[in-house]
């Protein structure tokens, strides 16, 4: 698979996990003050979600980038908003198995969703970037 395959790819996996993102918020929403099995499940679907493209990136496209850039490449920061944003997925489930108050739990939601559009944000303008210019 070429590069720029990946990167399609990569790319819509992006736009998935937006979409969850909203999915999640929804589900927050309809769960006041009904059931939360909706929320549990799409945070759940979130996180497998993000642990799979994570996991996808950092094994293909950054181990090329490292491979061509050396210490130029921007990646070990970018694992480290992977590992602080699994963090926080982490902080979320743990709220909503406790059944935190729907405000903590929209806090949490927010901060969040905030530190991943700021990391996917990152990756769209300067990681794809470098990825078509120098592999």
């Amino acid at each position: 698979m070429t590069t720029k395959d990946q990167l399609t790819i990569l790319r819509e996996e992006h736009r998935g996990i937006v979409q969850q993102l909203r999915l999640v918020r929804r589900s927050l929403e309809a769960s006041r003050p009904g059931p939360q099995e909706k929320l549990h499940e799409s945070i759940s679907e979130l996180g497998s979600q993000l642990e799979a493209h994570f996991d996808h990136e950092e094994r293909t496209l950054y181990g090329l980038l490292d491979s061509r850039l050396k210490r130029s490449s921007p990646t070990s920061e970018l694992v480290k908003e992977h590992r602080a944003i699994q963090g926080a997925l982490r902080t979320l489930q743990t709220m909503g198995a406790e059944r935190a108050p729907a405000v903590q739990l929209e806090g949490q939601l927010s901060s969040l969703r905030s530190a991943l559009n700021r990391h996917l944000e990152k990756e769209e303008k300067v990681v794809f970037w470098l990825a078509d210019y120098h592999l």
